[in-house]
Formats: C-alpha cells, structure tokens, sequence
C-alpha cells in the first residue's frame, strides 16, 4: 500500500498524479516513482541549469533546459490523464535525449562517467520498478549504449561544439553538474533499495503467513485424522462381531448393532467432513466455534459408550455408566461435547489394562456439567502435568497419536471449561468441566429428527428420475424413495437421464455430478435451458465435499447440494421444501 506523505497540496497533486483510479499498489508506487523522478529532475535542471546559464549565456543551453523541464512535465501530465505506459517510455526517452544533448553541449563540465553511470543506474532502477517487459528493457538497454557511445565520442571529436566556459568558471559548472548529476542517482538507488526493503518484509511476511497455514494444515489434519479412527475402529469392531456371531446373535440384537453402527457412522461422517473442509485449512481458521443449543446429554453418552464399547471388547473390557439424576436436555455444542466425550472415553479403553472396567461417571452441579472417566492405571505427578500435551503418550506401549486429551483441553476451553487429570485411587481419572444449563425441551421438539415417516409422499404421488452410476448409491436412493413412497426411475448416466427425465416428467431430479457421458454441470445446463423442465428441482448427491465444487453448482440453480453419505432425514427435508413448498 503507497503511504500518504504529508506535503503541500501542489506538491501532493504532482507526485501523486495518476495513482487516485489505481487499485494495485505496485503500479501506484511505479506511478508515484515516475512522478518522483520527474519532479526532482525538473527542480535540478532548475537549480543547476539557473547557474550554468549565469555563467555561458547560452540560449541554445536555456531553451533545452526549458524544453526537459517542459517534457518531464508532460510526463507527470500522462501519468494524471492515465496513460501509464507513455509516461513510462517517456521518461526513459526524455532521460536519454536531454543526457546525450547536455552531454554535446556542455563537454568536459558534463563528465561522461557520470552520464553513462547515471543512464545505467536509471535502467537498472527501471527495469527492476518500472520497466517488467524483457522488450522493453532490451530496447533501454540499447538505447542507453548508444546515447553512451554518442556523448562519449563527441567527447573527444567534438561534433558539436561544446558551450566555452570561460576558465575560472569551468570548475563550477563541472561541480554543479556532478553535484546534480549525484542528487539524480542518490535517488535513484534510495528508492531502489526502499523497494528492496518493502519487499523483503512483505516476502517475510509471506513466508510467516504460509507456515501459519502450514502449522494450521497439520495440527488440523492430525487432530481430525486421530477424530476418523475411533468410529473406524467401532466399525470393524461392530462388523467382526456381527460377522463372527450371525448364526447366535437374535434379530434384535443384530438391530441393536445395526443402531450402533449407524451411530458411529455418522461421527465419522461428521470427521470426514471437518477433514475435507478446505477453506477452513488454508484460510487457517480450522478450529471450530461452538454453536449453543439444546442437546441431548445422555443420548450423546450412549453413542460415546457405544462406539467405544466394541474397541473394548477386544481388550476383554466392560464400560459402565455412572449417574445419579441426569436431565435429558443441556445447552451446549453437541459436536463438541461428542468429540469430548469419545476422546476421553477413546484414551481410558487405549491405556486400560485387559480385564478391568472403564467407568464414565456424570454430575450436574448447577450450571456445571462434570464427566469424569476412570481406568485403571496410575501416573506420577511429573505425568499428570504433561500428559495433555499433544504427542504425549508415554503410559504404556499402545501405539497412537497422543492428540486424544490435547483435543479435549482445546475444545473445552472454547466452551469455558477445563480438563483435569488425578489419580483416584488405583485409577486415573480425567474429569471435564464446563458451562451447560439444563435445559427443558418443549413437547414438540423433543424428537429426533433424524427419523423418516414411512410412506409420507405416497398419497401426492409424486416422481422422481435418479441419475447415479454406482450401484450402491442406486440401491439407497431407491430404498428411500420406495419408503417414502416416491414413485421413481433409475439412470446410469447423463444422457439415459434426460431421457427419463422427458418421459416420465419427474417431481425432483436426485443427480450424482460424476459420471460418465455427462458431467453434473452439463445436466444442469441441459435441464434448465428446457422451458418446460427450468423450475425442476435438482438435488445433487455427490462424495465431492469441497465447498468451492458446492457454490459452483448451487450458483447453476439446484435446489440443494448434498454430500454422501446421505441422510434419509435430509432427503425429505428438500423434498418439502422444493418439491412440496414448505416453510422449513
């Protein structure tokens, strides 16, 4: 950003001419440099050519100083009128001519070192501030050696006859013009390194902002590639079971798990999708603001113990809770206190000797919600300082990442709490406080949400054309809607897609944006550019969790964008809203 300097307002108006309808900052300050230049030249060409024309009386000498004062001027004029690039190649121009007839006219007072040192420091200031196009400075280059070579050669052959000095006044006008010629060059190189050193701290700030982001990536990737692993490992525990007791397990049972799978996919699904948000990442925001509202306490409890229980199954652990009154509803993040809750939970089970019980024990203390979660083991006072420290797993050989409590510390402190670890006993306890008032769910909400009606959309009779290429995301999408009872077709491509959608002339169109024939946007495109199909409803369903894939395609006009996997609840959600009209 150019920094306003405080200067009388005619001087203000010439050196900042131009740069008022430029946004860019490294243009402003070419225009500022340009304007600069022109200035100082102009007050030099007064100060030294006033004294020189004292001493010659020469009208050749005074009607080319004019003429310099005139044209740098004029470059300060382009500038003002906006054409940059003229006063730019202007001011390389102008510099060259005026060098090469000072230089002729004035011999052996002008030193031709400082001419072709002064040409050289000005092109490579040029080239460096101003002058970016390799032709442009191709031709400067040139045009320097050959005004160089000129005033050189007529140096000592003396083309043109140099103005007489008489000789008492020679050495003024040489320490007149060296002097100018110094003042000229001192600027030239002050504002070359000025730039030098604004650029050098805006490459460090640079550097700083992207090992920041860097820091951000990997403490966000390892905090939530360690959130991913607990549900996985639920999964595969849930499935070995079911897998190795199919023929023992009663259907209720095999139910019961079916619950306890779906639970610990969704917090998965919760884990990919924090992971796979990457503008949070680069923007290095990653951590997550609470978001207060009526949760379900115990119900988060048991997904927590549920999750965690098939984990302990293989270590012959039980997991048990206990309470004494614990109301149903609180006020707080749910997202947060799951995550708190299976970290701890997650940290017992890993270090808990085989054979032993994991306890998670509940109070509420007015406003105060405490979880405290026991196991077996023991810690000296050194490791109870340290052992929330991210990496710090020392307890025992089990491996793993050592995130688990700093994850807990960090969310509880955004919710005003705290994490405590003692010994209790032969166990180690970790008990989280924080803030959450009870809070008494009114009748009408008290419900889960995330449940379907069965049949609900079958008396309006309503169609809907599913364009999906995988097989198993058909299979979903063709049991929701025979639950909900949506009449429907099924498409394995773009192209087949239209077709159905032509025939059948759909309610709701449920589209992947990944396939082949046709991508997503062209299936938009083809379905909005039908005046008869314009208002169709578009849900996509689609694995591409990238926010900016999302704002692309919500921009095309869908009516919603979904990421897999999906949700039942969600699906009848959009259908009453778009389909249906409904007010949320």
């Amino acid at each position: 950003m150019l920094t306003r300097i405080p200067l009388p307002a005619f001087v203000h108006n010439l050196l900042y001419a131009g740069t008022e309808q430029v946004t860019v900052a490294e243009r402003k300050k070419a225009i500022y440099i340009i304007n600069s230049a022109a200035a100082l030249t102009i007050i030099m060409i007064v100060l030294v050519g006033g004294l020189l024309f004292v001493l010659t009386h020469s009208i050749p000498f005074l009607a080319g100083a004019i003429a310099e004062c005139l044209s740098f001027y004029g470059v300060i004029l382009l500038n003002r009128k906006g054409n940059y690039h003229g006063a730019a190649h202007a001011t390389l121009l102008v510099h060259c001519f005026f060098a090469l007839y000072f230089g002729c006219i004035l011999g052996r007072a002008m030193p031709i070192e400082f001419i072709t040192v002064f040409l050289l420091t000005f092109l490579i200031g040029g080239a460096y501030l101003i002058y970016k196009e390799m032709r442009v400075r191709i031709y400067a280059y040139a045009l320097m050696l050959i005004v160089s070579a000129l005033a050189l050669l007529n140096n000592y052959l003396e083309f043109i006859q140099p103005i007489y000095f008489d000789p008492g006044d020679f050495l003024i006008a040489r320490i007149a013009c060296s002097i100018g010629m110094l003042i000229l060059l001192s600027f030239v190189t002050f504002t070359v390194i000025q730039q030098n050193a604004v650029q050098k701290k805006e490459g460090e700030m640079l550097v700083d902002k992207l090992e920041a982001s860097n820091t951000a990536k990997r403490e966000f990737l390892a905090s939530n590639s360690h959130e991913i692993r607990q549900p996985l490992n639920a999964v595969i525990g849930i499935t070995q079971i079911v897998s190795g007791n199919k023929h023992r397990l009663s259907k209720e049972q095999i139910l019961e798990y079916v619950d306890y799978l779906q639970d610990a996919a969704l917090y998965l699904r919760e884990g990919l999708n924090n992971t796979l948000d990457i503008s949070k990442i680069e923007a290095g925001t990653a951590s997550e603001t609470p978001r207060i509202a009526p949760v379900n306490i115990y119900d988060c409890i048991r997904k927590s113990i549920a999750i965690n229980q098939f984990i302990a199954y293989n270590k012959q652990l039980s997991v048990s809770l206990n309470y004494k009154s614990l109301p149903k509803f609180g006020l707080t993040d749910g997202v947060f206190l799951q995550k708190i809750l299976n970290n701890l939970l997650s940290n017992a089970v890993k270090f808990a000797p085989a054979n032993t019980e994991v306890t998670v024990g509940v109070s509420w203390i007015f406003t105060q919600l405490h979880i405290s979660v026991l196991n077996n083991g023991y810690l000296k006072d050194e490791e109870l300082k340290n052992i929330m420290e991210p990496y710090v797993s020392e307890r025992n050989a089990v491996e793993g990442t050592g995130l688990g409590l700093s994850i807990v510390q960090t969310l509880l402190a955004q919710l005003g709490g705290r994490l405590v670890a003692h010994n209790v006993g032969y166990q180690i306890a970790f008990t989280a406080s924080f803030p959450c008032e009870q809070y008494d769910l009114p009748v009408s909400e008290n419900s889960e949400g995330d449940e379907i009606i069965e049949n609900e959309f079958a008396h309006l009779a309503l169609k809907a054309v599913i364009i999906e290429d995988d097989k198993i995301s058909q299979s979903i999408l063709r049991t929701y809607c025979e639950t909900v009872g949506l009449g429907y077709e099924i498409a394995s491509n773009g192209y087949d897609g239209l077709r159905q959608i032509e025939r059948t002339r759909p309610d709701v169109v449920f589209s992947d944006i990944t396939m082949p024939n046709m991508d997503g946007e062209e299936i938009i495109a083809a379905i909005k550019s039908t005046p008869e199909f314009g208002e169709l409803p578009i849900i996509i369903t689609t694995g591409h969790a990238i926010s900016d894939t999302k704002e692309i395609y919500m921009k095309l006009g869908i009516a919603e964008y979904m990421v897999k996997p999906l949700m039942f609840s969600a699906l009848s959600t959009a259908i009453r809203r778009h389909v249906l009209k409904q007010p949320n």
